[in-house]
């Protein structure tokens, strides 16, 4: 029904006519509103003080001729906070106790809180904000957390006797308490809830990459003639960033954010049975044990897992494979000089290959697919504080199983070679 900018009004209504397309909005505006009686509501706004994002950067760069027409170039680069952005929830109770067991990350007060009743007397309202009156209250404020920097070293050749190529390599890390886009964004990895966050890998983090091509170009004839030009290029680069969090709401914030905790078994964490339908025709799918056999399978089948056991798992700690992909370019041209002035007109024929390594084997330039970044979900927490969990599952040749793999290859149109064709006329 409107956005002022500060306050949005909406009216919810399915199979509906009532609400008819209108001009003038305020036409559907009810009667009567009861301000004290709302339902609860989020806010969103930012401290008083609030400054617009700062940010050092450094930077040093140099380029070195080195023979045989050869530049060479070294570059470092250093940015760092100085008035960032991240969100608070004003509202949001703090934690009030601990987990027990393996795992003893704070625990907010609406954890393990059966909802019942509505409105600001809802249960897990009252235990979680506080106010219950309206639900989060997100502050925008600034920080002065959070830094990235780069090394690059790169060696190029310009094109000379037909011959031409580069070579650099990057290793870049990031950062940051959070990223903060067009809307509140709550819901960042942490095991110490919104309020608490600290600087951890950015999303934004780099690591490895490496870019090259080689062009080896020949031109023939005279007043008729041509040329041809081939070039390959290469693009090598670690994976993203993995956090692993839990499928459901863990600590009690309203949030589903939790990172992962890595036991040193998997036997070390309690399982609840994966079942099917209820009552009588309930079936067991999973039991305790099974889950617990995989998910310790899951955990050595994973390096970045592996390495974690016993600790918490980090925000993009985890990687994607390393991915290396080539592309060939082939071009040939036709010319042709004609008039007094020998202007040179030229026909151009062009195949560009894409992904040109997975064209020689289809298991090359392949990228890769997570399973799952959701292993556990949250079943049930007993009355002594230790959570009890159910494991993930996937579909291998149509049956679903327990989760095996931390990747699968990825099969789509990106992951397959392309080849495209082109023809152009130059004047000159």
């Amino acid at each position: 029904m409107g956005n002022n900018g500060v306050n949005t009004a909406l009216v919810t209504a399915n199979n509906t006519t009532a609400y008819p397309f209108d001009v003038d909005p305020s036409r559907f505006s009810p009667e009567n509103t009861d301000i004290n009686n709302l339902p609860p509501y989020v806010i969103n706004a930012s401290t008083e003080d609030l400054k617009y994002p700062v940010l050092w950067k450094n930077d040093l760069a140099i380029d070195q001729r080195i023979g045989w027409g050869v530049v060479a170039t070294v570059e470092a680069i250093f940015n760092r906070n100085v008035q960032g952005l991240r969100y608070i929830d004003a509202n949001l109770n703090a934690p009030d106790r601990n987990f027990t067991g393996p795992d003893i990350r704070d625990r907010f007060p609406a954890s393990g809180v059966a909802s019942s009743g509505s409105g600001s007397a809802n249960t897990v309202n009252v235990a979680r904000f506080i106010n219950p009156r309206i639900s989060n209250a997100f502050i925008l404020t600034n920080t002065d957390k959070g830094y990235s920097y780069s090394f690059t070293a790169k060696l190029e050749k310009r094109s000379a006797n037909g011959l031409g190529g580069m070579l650099a390599y990057t290793y870049g890390t990031a950062y940051d308490v959070q990223a903060v886009g067009s809307t509140v964004q709550a819901n960042i990895p942490t095991t110490i809830g919104q309020n608490y966050l600290t600087s951890e890998w950015s999303d934004n983090d780099l690591r490895h990459r490496a870019v090259g091509y080689i062009n080896y170009r020949i031109n023939y004839g005279g007043k008729a003639g041509g040329a041809t030009e081939i070039t390959l290029g290469c693009v090598s680069n670690s994976g993203s960033g993995i956090s692993y969090t839990y499928g459901n709401d863990m600590n009690g914030d309203g949030q589903t954010n939790d990172l992962l905790f890595v036991p040193n078994n998997g036997s070390d964490l309690n399982f609840a049975n994966i079942t099917q339908g209820s009552g009588a025709n309930q079936v067991i799918l999973f039991t305790v044990d099974q889950q617990k056999a995989a998910f310790e399978q899951f955990i050595s089948n994973s390096e970045y897992l592996n390495s974690r056991r016993g600790q918490y798992v980090e925000r993009n700690g985890g990687r994607f494979p390393w991915l290396t992909r080539y592309d060939l370019t082939l071009m040939q041209e036709v010319y042709i000089k004609v008039g007094k002035n020998a202007k040179k007109n030229t026909l151009q024929f062009r195949v560009d290959v894409l992904n040109f390594s997975n064209l020689l084997n289809n298991a090359w330039g392949v990228g890769n697919s997570s399973t799952s970044f959701n292993p556990l979900s949250v079943a049930s927490i007993g009355a002594d504080g230790i959570p009890v969990y159910r494991m993930g599952t996937q579909n291998i040749n149509g049956t679903n199983v327990l989760l095996q793999d931390t990747f699968v290859k990825s099969v789509n149109l990106d992951n397959v070679w392309q080849a495209q064709f082109g023809v152009r006329y130059i004047f000159n």
